[in-house]
């Protein structure tokens, strides 16, 4: 398996394309070796790398985006997403890097910063109606539109229309 090194990490650590971190050369008394990794309170996975006596947690997923597609972390600008909505996947092929312009996305969706999903919501005689949280765009979109297409007849109540919306659900 190849390693990558990992940017500001160089020569110490690397990152293979499906997430294996390891320490490349012996550091001190400690040999090159795989770095273990454990679960986020959100549920991404992270490790601990060492550098100058100073240790700093990172989301492997965050690192393979810095190593292989150049990602520069930027507070929100840009968001690395998992194709499969699986925060655990965290190979190569799994991840995209996406701005989160808000022009980005289609109709009816939008992404919640707080729980990392995007959301899918209409609007109704100005009331909007919240959908549900999606691991992808386009599963969010799709609930948009059969929302949208939704064809029990004039909405004359919102709460009918909740109602209709919770049986026609994905």
């Amino acid at each position: 398996m190849e390693y990558k090194d990992i940017p500001g990490y160089e020569g110490v650590y690397g990152i293979s394309t499906t997430g294996v971190v390891k320490r490349l050369d012996e550091v001190g008394f400690k040999p090159a070796t795989l770095l273990k990794t454990c679960k986020s309170p959100q549920g991404y996975l992270q490790t601990t790398l060492s550098r100058y006596g100073i240790s700093t947690n990172f989301l492997i997923h965050t690192l393979l985006a810095m190593t292989y597609m150049d990602h520069i972390p930027n507070k929100h600008a840009q968001i690395i997403r998992f194709i499969d909505g699986v925060k655990t996947n965290v190979s190569l092929k799994n991840l995209v890097v996406e701005d989160t312009n808000y022009n980005h996305y289609p109709p009816g969706v939008s992404f919640s910063k707080q729980r990392g999903k995007y959301s899918a919501q209409i609007s109704i005689d100005n009331v909007r109606i919240f959908l549900g949280h999606y691991g992808s765009s386009e599963l969010a979109h799709q609930r948009y539109l059969r929302a949208k297409e939704y064809d029990g007849g004039p909405i004359e109540n919102i709460r009918l229309f909740r109602k209709a919306v919770r049986v026609f659900s994905l």
